[in-house]
């Protein structure tokens, strides 16, 4: 009932950034859980996260939802999923990140800089989201764009002298 709604919620467009929340929560334990089974490789993590948001989409209403999350972009939905680390829960994820993160693998001198590198990746990540939906590209496509540009990432985009 419409009474009930707005116990929960001021407007549609509330639940709908609640709705976009919820999922960025899902993905954000996901991920720990990635970063657990590719022992502390940031990028291989999120390289499965990437694949299995797009082959485990579970029906169309969901696929149209991100859809039109992602054609609509506005600061507000990039902040969702941008900010994975960050408000409410957000550090205590950032937290157990930390801890598990193989920073052997890293070019970085202090712990702090893996918070800068998780959004260097969701920005990449959220990116061809767009990418995907605005050019209508196959799962395929979409994923081989992904690894290109995560392993410009993981290998950086300078020659080594």
């Amino acid at each position: 009932p419409r009474g009930s709604f707005y116990q929960y919620f001021e407007n549609k467009e509330d639940l709908y950034f609640y709705l976009l929340g919820e999922q960025t929560r899902e993905r954000r334990t996901n991920f720990i859980n990635l970063l657990k089974k590719h022992h502390g490789d940031i990028i291989e993590a999120a390289i499965e996260l990437y694949y299995g948001f797009l082959v485990n989409m579970p029906d169309e209403e969901e696929h149209e939802f991100l859809k039109n999350a992602m054609l609509n972009v506005t600061h507000q939905v990039e902040n969702v999923f941008t900010d994975i680390f960050e408000a409410g829960h957000g550090e205590e994820h950032l937290q157990e990140v930390k801890a598990l993160v193989d920073k052997q693998l890293l070019n970085i001198s202090e712990d702090k800089e893996i918070f800068h590198i998780m959004q260097i990746v969701t920005a990449v990540a959220f990116r061809n989201f767009v990418e995907k939906f605005s050019k209508e590209l196959s799962d395929e496509e979409a994923l081989e764009h992904f690894r290109i540009e995560m392993n410009l990432l993981k290998n950086g985009l300078y020659r080594r002298t």
